[in-house]
């Protein structure tokens, strides 16, 4: 046998669930960090199918059987990951080496442990024991008596993936306005309990400074640190290594970052987001609508780190993942999911010139074949032209996860 007759296994995804505070895996495989978040990506979509009477009044749980669609589709779409995954770019170049592991973490449990975190960074500053204000920068961190304070800001792509700027996460007020409420807010408890206040930002994921930065000198601009102090900040993964975490300043002094889970330099770590690819979806921009779109219809090798010989391979085998999905939920309650149940429907509905009624598995099978044309960078797309009629969308109130 020759060298080219060699047939090397294409590598495989293996799950596994673990608690917010065992060890991160060693060695030099891969290894994807997911929070669990099936309730929270399907929200929208359990929604929908709670308003149909037929639904409605049948004897199945509506969210416990779409939950069930949607672990499946997420395995499926991660053994993609693992066949076309760039290892590349991990520093991973031995065949032998080139595996998935995925580790599944209850996205309660890391949140209860990112609070605690909190809590623990604003101890030195405190006088008065609820005297902290806890600001979350992500929408899974947050506790259903109290809600925290919140900048629901995000990064700003082009159709084609690039990343541009920053804004308010769709449905929510400008980034200016929700930080002027924080500084009230701060300006109120520092007179109530007679010293500045200190802050600590919670966030699901710490990679670069450039982010934490920019909002950092959002509030600073607003006044917040008039009437408050930044006392750190509390993540459920930090990806960033000790150089880029000297990078998160304030004042010229290094912000503290305390995570629960820490992908040190022994790890080969990344913090995925699967739902991107259908559920959910990169902010932005088409004319005067700000929206999610999936990743699906950007360029896969940027945003997902795909390996550019297999781009179209795994395109492909996302969009009958997807498509698989929505017949799954046809199959289970006689409804084949529009685009409005999912959050780049209004988006999605704008650039395609397509009623947000449109089932999905239609415009997958569109995209696969090319109906809409190409859109993008992306050779699996939609068409660039903008429907005439405006399309406006809402705040989603999402659950938490389990």
């Amino acid at each position: 046998m020759t060298a080219d007759q060699i047939v090397v296994p294409l590598p495989t995804a293996q799950f596994k669930h673990a608690s917010a505070l065992e060890l991160m895996p060693l060695g030099p495989a891969v290894t994807f960090a997911i929070r669990k978040d099936a309730l929270f990506a399907t929200d929208l979509l359990v929604q929908g199918l709670s308003r149909l009477p037929e639904v409605k009044n049948g004897n199945i749980d509506i969210a416990e059987s779409v939950s069930d669609a949607y672990r499946d589709w997420g395995h499926s779409v991660l053994q993609s990951f693992s066949r076309y995954l760039d290892y590349d770019q991990y520093g991973v170049r031995e065949n032998n080496s080139r595996s998935l592991t995925v580790m599944f973490y209850d996205a309660t449990e890391l949140a209860a442990h990112t609070i605690r975190n909190a809590y623990e960074l604003a101890e030195p500053y405190l006088k008065q024991p609820d005297a902290p204000m806890l600001v979350s920068l992500d929408d899974m961190i947050h506790q259903a008596d109290a809600p925290f304070p919140e900048i629901a800001f995000s990064r700003l792509f082009s159709l084609e993936g690039d990343e541009m700027d920053y804004v308010a996460r769709p449905g929510h007020r400008p980034v200016e306005e929700q930080i002027k409420r924080i500084a009230q807010l701060a300006e109120y408890m520092a007179g109530k309990y007679g010293q500045p206040v200190p802050i600590v930002l919670l966030e699901d994921n710490v990679r670069r400074a450039k982010m934490l930065n920019w909002v950092i000198g959002k509030m600073d601009e607003a006044g917040v640190f008039q009437h408050a102090t930044l006392a750190g900040i509390s993540t459920s993964f930090c990806n960033a290594k000790e150089e880029e975490r000297s990078k998160i300043t304030h004042n010229g002094n290094v912000v503290p970052v305390k995570a629960v889970k820490d992908c040190d330099a022994n790890c080969i770590i990344d913090v995925a987001t699967t739902r991107d690819l259908l559920f959910d979806g990169f902010v932005t921009q088409h004319g005067d609508l700000i929206g999610r779109l999936p990743g699906i219809f950007m360029d896969v090798e940027k945003r997902f780190k795909i390996a550019p010989k297999h781009g179209k391979a795994f395109k492909s085998e996302i969009i009958d993942a997807n498509i698989k999905f929505c017949r799954d939920i046809e199959e289970s309650f006689g409804v084949n999911p529009p685009l409005a149940w999912f959050d780049g429907g209004p988006i999605i509905s704008r650039i395609a010139g397509i009623s947000q009624m449109t089932p999905m598995t239609d415009v997958m099978q569109r995209a696969k074949t090319g109906l809409f044309g190409k859109f993008a960078a992306n050779d699996t797309g939609l068409s660039q032209e903008a429907a005439p009629a405006a399309v406006t969308t809402g705040a989603s109130c999402k659950p938490i996860m389990v």
